[in-house]
This record gives C-alpha cells, sequence and structure tokens, in this order.
C-alpha cells in the first residue's frame, strides 16, 4: 500500500499548529494578555468583541465543540491575521474567571437521611431576568382584563384570585411610587386611594376610592372608579409635606394604615412581584437507556409572555438527586429562601410562587398550590379528603406513639389514615430502636419516663421532623 507522503506532512503540520496555540511563549504572556487589548464597555465583561464571540461559539446549547475543535478555529483565526487572539489557555482562563464572575454556584445541601444534593439559587436566576434588557423589557407585573382570548397566564383568573398587595402593589412614574392603600393626587386635582392596580385594554389602570377633604375630616367615598395610571400626579409623601402633619381622617372611614407598611420593607426601591412556578419530574439519566431514576425540578418566570416560556432557555433547572425526594427538595428551597429573607425583606406567606425585586434580591410569596396538592395527595387514603394541618397531626401522632417502642399501633394507625412519611418515618425507626434499648436497660422503667425522655432527646435533633411542606401556609385541598 503506497502512502502519500505530502499527505503525512499535512497531518503533522496540523498537529504542530494546535501545538503551538499552547507554547510556553503563549503561556509566558497568559497574565499579561489581556492588558494588552483594549477594552470595551459595549463587550463587557469580555475584554473584546473576539472573547465575546469566541465564547458564545464555545456554549451552543446544540452545536457543542471539542477543544480539539475550538484550537482548531483560534489556530485558523490566527493564520488569518486577525487581531487580538488570545491563546487556548488564555481563553479558558477567561471563561473560568467569567464564570466566577456571573454564574450561579449550585447550593450544598443534605437531607435529615443523609442525602446529598445541590440547589441552585433561585434568586439569583430571577435576579439574571431582571439585569438582561432583553428579558426585562417584556416582563409584565399587573393582572390583565380581557375580553377576547387568552393567550397570557396574567389574563387568566388565577392572578386575579390573589390579593392586591400579593401582586405588585406599586407604580412608578418617573421619580415618584404609588402605592395601593395610600392616598394620592391625580392631574385633575381629585384625591383617590388606589385598591389595585390591573391593565385593561393594554393600558395599566388603578381601582380607586374618591378621597373627599372636609373639615370635619377626609371622608371615603364608596363607589370604585378606574383611573389610568398615567393621571397620578402626586403620592402619599407629596400629600403628606403639603399638609405637614397626619391625614385628618373622618371618623368611621376606616383608612389603611399610610404609609403602605410594603414602603418601608422595600427600602425606597420599586418593589415587583414575581410568580415563579415550580415542578418536578422524575427522569433516567443512563445513555445505556438502564432505568436510574432521578428527581428533577425545575422554575419558570412566568411574568415573561407565553412565547418566549416556550423557549427551552427560560426553563430554569433547580436541582436533581437520585436519593433525596421531592419533598425534600422543596424544603431546600424554602429553607434558601427563608435564609435570604434576613438579608433583604420579610417573607409575605407560601402557597404558589416566588417573589422577586429588580436589584435580585428574593422573597417568597408561594409556592404552586398544584404541588402542595400533589404531595399531600401521596400520603392520603383514596376518597378521604385530607389537609395539611391533619396530615401534620397524624404523623406527630406517629411519632409519640414510636416514643413507647410498640410499632403495631404506628403500623395500625398509617393504615387507617393512609398516611405515612418518609422523613417522619426516618425517625421513627430511630425512636422505636432507642425505646426498645431503654427498656431493655432497666427493665423496671414505665413507658411513659422512657416516652419523656426521648421527647427531650427528639425537641433538640437539628432538621425536619415531618415533611417541610406541610407547614406552608394555604389549603391544599
Amino acid at each position: 500500500m503506497l502512502v502519500d507522503e505530502s499527505d503525512d506532512e499535512l497531518e503533522d503540520d496540523t498537529i504542530n499548529a494546535l501545538k503551538d496555540l499552547d507554547m510556553e511563549g503563549d503561556e509566558v504572556n497568559e497574565e499579561t494578555y489581556f492588558n494588552n487589548v483594549p477594552v470595551s464597555r459595549d463587550y463587557a465583561p469580555y475584554p473584546d468583541k473576539v472573547s465575546m464571540l469566541l465564547d458564545i461559539l464555545d456554549n451552543l446549547p446544540r452545536l457543542r465543540m471539542s477543544s480539539n475543535q475550538l484550537k482548531m478555529v483560534l489556530w485558523i483565526l490566527k493564520e488569518c491575521k486577525v487581531a487580538n487572539i488570545p491563546s487556548y489557555s488564555a481563553f479558558r482562563k477567561m471563561q473560568d474567571h467569567l464564570r466566577g464572575l456571573c454564574g450561579s454556584e449550585p447550593k450544598d445541601y443534605t437531607s435529615t437521611m443523609g442525602n446529598r444534593f445541590f440547589v441552585n439559587d433561585v434568586w439569583e436566576s430571577i435576579a439574571r431576568d431582571f439585569s438582561n434588557p432583553e428579558i426585562a423589557k417584556p416582563l409584565n407585573f399587573y393582572p390583565e382584563e380581557t375580553y377576547g382570548p387568552i393567550s397570557e397566564v396574567w389574563q387568566a383568573e388565577c392572578w386575579k384570585e390573589f390579593k392586591p398587595s400579593e401582586l405588585t402593589p406599586m407604580y412608578t412614574r418617573g421619580l415618584r411610587q404609588f402605592y395601593i392603600d395610600e392616598v394620592a393626587e391625580l392631574q385633575s386635582g381629585k384625591k383617590v386611594i388606589p385598591l389595585a392596580w390591573i391593565k385593561r385594554g393594554g393600558v395599566l389602570c388603578a381601582d380607586n376610592l374618591e378621597v373627599t377633604p372636609a373639615v370635619t375630616g377626609w371622608q371615603i367615598g364608596q363607589d370604585v372608579q378606574s383611573v389610568a395610571a398615567t393621571e397620578f400626579q402626586f403620592n402619599y409623601h407629596d400629600i403628606f409635606e403639603r399638609i405637614g402633619d397626619n391625614i385628618p381622617w373622618a371618623d368611621g372611614s376606616n383608612a389603611s394604615k399610610m404609609p403602605n407598611p410594603l414602603r418601608e420593607i422595600a427600602g425606597g426601591d420599586d418593589l415587583y412581584v414575581v410568580l415563579v412556578p415550580m415542578w418536578a419530574d422524575s427522569v433516567s439519566g443512563n445513555k445505556s437507556k438502564q432505568y436510574n431514576k432521578y428527581m428533577n425540578m425545575y422554575m419558570a418566570n412566568s411574568n415573561l409572555p407565553g412565547q418566549l416560556l416556550q423557549q427551552e432557555y427560560f426553563v430554569r433547572f433547580v436541582s436533581t438527586s437520585p436519593h433525596a425526594g421531592l419533598p425534600k427538595q422543596f424544603s431546600a428551597i424554602k429553607e434558601q429562601i427563608h435564609r435570604k429573607r434576613h438579608h433583604t425583606w420579610a417573607v409575605m406567606r407560601i402557597v404558589d410562587a416566588v417573589v422577586a425585586r429588580p436589584v435580585g434580591l428574593i422573597s417568597t410569596l408561594s409556592l404552586m398550590k398544584a404541588i402542595l396538592q400533589f404531595i399531600i395527595n401521596m400520603s392520603v387514603q383514596a376518597g378521604l379528603p385530607c389537609f395539611a394541618a391533619q396530615t401534620k397531626h397524624t404523623l406527630e401522632k406517629q411519632i409519640q406513639l414510636a416514643m413507647h417502642g410498640v410499632e403495631a399501633p404506628i403500623l395500625k394507625l398509617q393504615t387507617s389514615t393512609g398516611v405515612k412519611d418518609t422523613v417522619a418515618q426516618y425517625w421513627i425507626n430511630i425512636l422505636l430502636e432507642k425505646s426498645q434499648q431503654l427498656k431493655a436497660d432497666n427493665p423496671g422503667r414505665t413507658g411513659d419516663s422512657i416516652a419523656e425522655e426521648l421527647q427531650k432527646w427528639f425537641n433538640k435533633q437539628p432538621g425536619d421532623k415531618v415533611n417541610l411542606l406541610l407547614d406552608i401556609a394555604g389549603n391544599p385541598s
């Protein structure tokens, strides 16, 4: 068989060219490489346009490049005398720097049963939506009334089921913030109290009660009127400064506390509510197609229009684990949100979604009712309605029975109610073993004294004792 020597020489030249991308000369200049590249604000945090385009090319989700392919691209660019082409190692270091600067590190959690898993930061995911001008522009924060086909979630009845204080409670015009339940003044000079912000015909409006100043005290009307948001001119603080004292409300006016407490919570920033549905799925992660169950959690920003939510980019991965169950993963998210609230503003309640502010500080309004319904129903006997408080009470009773060291009453209760929880069962097994051991060490000891000792020990133990989602406010039925 004849071998073409020219082909061998070409192959050797190509290999040497790829190696040249990581030559010692390049390695020496890596630390000072970016100092010689003009930095343009238009491409920050990238050093220049070339680096930005190369990073995009290297991270196309449906067209992944190997390291050798990327080296070939860099070599071709250098051969074509393109300016400011980094070495392969310098480019990877730049990516590592950007990942640390702009990326999100998953949080490490360990369940009560010792299962370790990781959860992405929900706060940071929402913050990135606000920080991206292409995503922040179509964000919608107010329910909308429409008489035609419903195409967006904020046009559906589910958004109107929330109290006005549970949705975005304010509207910003210029430097003024107009909150619900605060007196404001329109351009016509009429004073009103906005009750809710809602879009009608594509125009943001406020449902208001008219306020009539009088010598005997300011009166609040009973008829609700709709006024366009652009008609608002002065907010509560403007009126307060003009009066120079508290507003003299008439007896029986039942005026809300002013200013709105949410204004203090926001600390002067604009306050927006973002509804974030979360859902879970079990998948198999084996390429061999052999079933190997993983439990994944996902989220989406439902304040975005449906056209964007249909794109894969806007379905956000939250967590996964082959061992930690879905209730524990939800528990970790609730813990994550509650830990953050001490650095931002208070959690309002937990039932349907997650709340955010444009600066990326996120609190919780609630988790989805449907998800809570699913979790609760896993432990409910078919045909019998059961609520979270009842389920939790049954689990606590099982734990108390375990402190007496007899398993039969626990099994009977689980069978009769259909209520069984993985987290509670973990503690039940431990308490049964401890109770039986204490009885064996001291046969004359009463069951009540053993149960009392175990109760004190149990109260001191860290971690969840039952499914944490059972503490979420709301009616799961």
